[in-house]
């Protein structure tokens, strides 16, 4: 068992979310040993005890999590594109549907960030995230770069994930 402390939490969005009289703490952990990162939720009850301390199957940087109206739990998160999963407990999750994947090419790149969820009146969950494409081009000598940040979302019906879109 692997005990977090200050100095092992990285510095990376720790999320906290309240339900049903308790607190999650979604943290990311260094392992100073293999240098390597791990995903943790620790349960916490309302006098700030903890409960207990699980690892998540989740490698990347979590960008948010939503309890919706039905209960169900939804995470999105940072892994070489933006990845989602659910859960009904907030502690076991589904496995990851792949919503964006980043792109490498030979004079550029482009990557995804930044996820944030919200639960729209109709009950559908909306999903937004950012684009950062860099694009590198030489020219005599001189090295251009072209940077945008670009914002998108997708919806969730219950069924599917749509089209990421612009905004």
């Amino acid at each position: 068992r692997h005990t977090v402390g200050p100095d092992d939490i990285e510095n990376s969005n720790p999320i906290l979310v309240a339900y049903n009289n308790e607190l999650f703490l979604f943290v990311k952990s260094r392992l100073r040993v293999m240098d390597s990162y791990i995903n943790y939720v620790t349960k916490i009850n309302l006098n700030g005890e903890v409960v207990n301390m699980w690892r998540l199957d989740i490698e990347g940087d979590i960008g948010d999590i939503l309890i919706s109206r039905n209960g169900t739990w939804y995470m999105a998160y940072v892994s070489n594109g933006i990845k989602i999963c659910s859960s009904k407990d907030g502690l076991h999750w589904s496995k990851p549907i792949i919503i964006v994947e980043d792109e490498k090419y030979a004079n550029g790149y482009v990557k995804y960030n930044r996820p944030s969820l919200t639960e729209m009146e109709d009950g559908r969950i909306f999903l937004s995230f950012t684009k950062f494409e860099q694009k590198t081009s030489t020219l005599e000598g001189y090295d251009f770069r072209n940077r945008s940040l670009e914002v998108y979302y997708t919806i969730f019906d219950g069924v599917d994930w749509s089209e990421p879109k612009y905004i």
